[in-house]
């Protein structure tokens, strides 16, 4: 079996590149020279490797404690908190690629649930047919709570796209939940008691 991998841009700077790999003998074989891997032609971040877009500049201290996750489509959803003690907010964007309604039209932007998130780590995951999950610990009712993406007709959060169930509420329990779905679309959360 071989491979061949070549490169065939053109101008100054970009040499052809080939390379071949020959299970044969367990040998890669470069037959020119190599050029850069990376191009810098990223936007908006000092590292122009990487492209940079503030999803959404309307909510004051919007993505404290972020976390990400990609649905079955590929497409990122971001959950965070405000940074604001006295904030109880807890928003998730989701890439749309147009039409959304964040600072960035790419985005769509939600506020879930507006009572008790204040400044708690939520963590978000896709079961196998992609509906969302998200865990958080209620901060004034110290609980942990689950909530399902369900679109329209939900319950028990702030946004009736999501309905919000608690979990556990004997104690202060829920802090630092981390959330996964199993292959049967079951969800598990592990979190502090």
């Amino acid at each position: 079996l071989r491979v061949h991998l070549k490169n065939t841009g053109t101008g100054a700077s970009l040499d052809n590149l080939g390379l071949f790999y020959d299970r044969g003998d367990n040998n890669w074989r470069k037959v020119s020279k190599t050029s850069p891997v990376f191009t810098a032609n990223g936007s908006g971040c000092t590292n122009l490797l990487w492209t940079c877009t503030n999803v959404s500049a309307d909510f004051s201290d919007y993505g404290a404690k972020s976390q990400l996750a990609y649905d079955k489509n590929g497409n990122p959803w971001i959950v965070s908190t405000q940074a604001s003690i006295n904030s109880n907010d807890l928003y998730v964007a989701n890439y749309v690629g147009v039409g959304g309604n964040c600072a960035s039209s790419k985005w769509n932007c939600d506020t879930v649930d507006n009572i008790g998130s204040s400044n708690t780590q939520a963590s978000i995951q896709f079961d196998r047919s992609g509906t969302a999950y998200i865990s958080k610990y209620d901060n004034n009712a110290t609980s942990l709570e689950i909530m399902k993406y369900v679109g329209s007709g939900g319950s028990g959060c702030s946004s009736t796209d999501w309905t919000c169930t608690v979990v556990d509420n004997t104690g202060s329990v829920g802090n630092g939940s981390n959330l996964s779905v199993d292959l049967n679309n079951n969800p598990h959360i592990s979190y502090y008691d």
